[in-house]
């Protein structure tokens, strides 16, 4: 038959409220009162001394006091317990530390100085240094910092009676805080008990500084990871560092690298591909430290591992002008790019050339320029983009700008005649007798176009290339006004281009193209 034994009653509590952990008494009468939770009806509170002496004092509506004579003290730490019985065969305790020091100058703390406030600390962390008045009694000594017994930090005192510890500051928690050395090689403390503290105040001042990525940082492969760090100095005991990736990510630090005992550094990684994707991004971290919240400026970096897209390129088709505005544009993802731009020209006296790359179109943040163009050439603009990774992409599709060729170009049958204004293309026009022409051999082209004055009494112009008449256009117009007029597009054909005036014309320009 299985034996159940009673289970403890998880209500049962006690605490010690008289004394704050870590107080330095008085040997003699001390008080000792509390509270207690879920003991049975008139039990009783045992409180000892490091187990003697020994007072038993009941229970009254949860609260219990007595009065501990703990008779003569040798400096050193003792624990004051407070044992209460749940009524299940059980024992609950609750333990108090507390320093006895009556003995003046047997050992000295003396840095951090007693009652001064501690604002950093070194890269060793947190020193205290002090002097023991008989270093051959005690040879070695012990810290307590806090609620650390920090017996693994022993230090020798040197033969001047001084000593010096190291304690890591993330041991160190903000607020009031007593440091006591005590001697570390006796066991029994009422034989060569000797204890020193210094009571201060630890307002360390946490900072922290995002090491990775760095602000603006391009991240331009698939398989990259971005690096996320947060250096955190004068970092405590208990704190908490959360990052957050465009206001949705959560991302978990891994535990901390102690960089030194004075300095953290959070990290973690995160692919680019998955989840981040490519694109401007920004990290948020949130650090609790010390208790307080530390001030973290966002960092942006961009992930883009694509070329920019392929430019677009804007031309007009015809200018009656000596320059021509191009543009261009393409976006990528890094922000902002560089462009290259070429063109290349034909005529129809002129088979196509090789490409031009002006010095000052070459790996330029413009998106616009103002050509100079030659008379009767087409130029065939494209472009292409790099962003900051010196990633490239194909040359864009060319769009063309057709520049006429001036009426001096042609030749003109006798009796006709040069006149110049402003107005004109290249300030110049041509007169064409009635019956008249104008020429000019060996043309290749497929589509002609003609610039020329029409009025209300203005006739017309036949248009022959290589013995083969493409046309005959109006001039006629309800006011004067120059005109384009362009012919049906044709197969190329290369000979002498004729312009005809049977009554008479006026001729600014022609457009041929190749």
């Amino acid at each position: 038959m299985a034996v159940v034994q009673p289970a403890a009653q998880a209500a049962t509590t006690i605490r010690v409220d008289s004394l704050t952990p870590y107080q330095l008494i008085k040997p003699g009468p001390i008080t000792v009162s509390g509270t207690t939770t879920g003991s049975p009806a008139g039990e009783t509170v045992r409180i000892t001394l490091d187990n003697d002496p020994t007072i038993t004092v009941p229970v009254v509506n949860g609260r219990f006091s007595g009065i501990l004579d703990t008779g003569p003290l040798a400096d050193g730490v003792y624990t004051i317990y407070a044992d209460v019985p749940d009524g299940n065969g059980y024992q609950f305790s609750a333990g108090t530390i507390v320093y006895v020091d009556e003995v003046r100058d047997d050992i000295v703390v003396t840095s951090p100085a007693p009652g001064s406030t501690v604002t950093s600390f070194t890269d060793e962390g947190l020193v205290i240094t002090g002097r023991v008045a008989h270093p051959d009694v005690v040879p070695e000594v012990t810290p307590i910092v806090g609620d650390k017994s920090l017996y693994w930090d022993n230090a020798r005192v040197a033969e001047d009676g001084t000593f010096r510890f190291v304690v890591d500051g993330r041991d160190v928690a903000q607020g009031p805080l007593r440091i006591a050395v005590l001697s570390s090689n006796c066991s029994d403390r009422t034989t060569c008990g000797a204890l020193g503290t210094s009571a201060v105040t630890v307002k360390a001042t946490p900072t922290a500084v995002v090491t990775a990525p760095k602000a603006g940082q391009l991240f331009g492969w698939p398989t990259s990871q971005v690096s996320l760090g947060l250096q955190v100095t004068n970092p405590g005991p208990a704190d908490q560092v959360s990052a957050v990736i465009d206001g949705k990510l959560q991302v978990t630090m891994q535990s901390p690298l102690q960089q030194s005992p004075n300095r953290n550094l959070y990290w973690t990684q995160v692919s680019v591909s998955t989840p981040l994707g490519q694109g401007r991004h920004t990290l948020h971290l949130n650090a609790k430290i010390r208790g307080a919240t530390v001030p973290v400026p966002d960092t942006t970096f961009t992930i883009d591992f694509a070329p920019p897209t392929i430019p677009v390129v804007t031309a007009p088709g015809t200018v009656l002008a000596t320059t021509a505005t191009v543009t261009w544009s393409a976006t990528d993802e890094a922000g902002p790019v560089t462009y290259d731009v070429r063109w290349r020209t034909t005529s129809a006296v002129q088979a196509t050339s090789g490409y031009v790359y002006p010095a000052n179109l070459k790996a330029t943040t413009a998106t616009r320029s103002a050509v100079s163009l030659a008379a009767g050439k087409s130029y065939c603009f494209s472009a292409r983009a790099r962003d900051i990774t010196a990633k490239t992409n194909d040359w864009s599709t060319e769009h063309c700008t057709l520049s006429p060729f001036d009426d001096r170009w042609l030749t003109v049958s006798k009796a006709g005649k040069r006149i110049t204004w402003t107005g004109f293309y290249a300030n110049t026009a041509t007169t064409i007798p009635a019956k008249g022409n104008a020429a000019h051999t060996g043309v290749t082209a497929t589509r002609v176009g003609i610039v020329a004055r029409a009025c209300p009494t203005c006739g017309s112009i036949t248009v022959t290339h290589a013995g083969v008449k493409l046309g005959t256009v109006s001039l006629k117009a309800s006011k004067p006004v120059r005109t384009v007029v362009w012919l049906p597009t044709g197969k190329q054909r290369t000979g002498t281009l004729t312009l005809t005036a049977p009554s008479g014309a006026t001729l600014d320009a022609v457009y041929l193209r190749r």
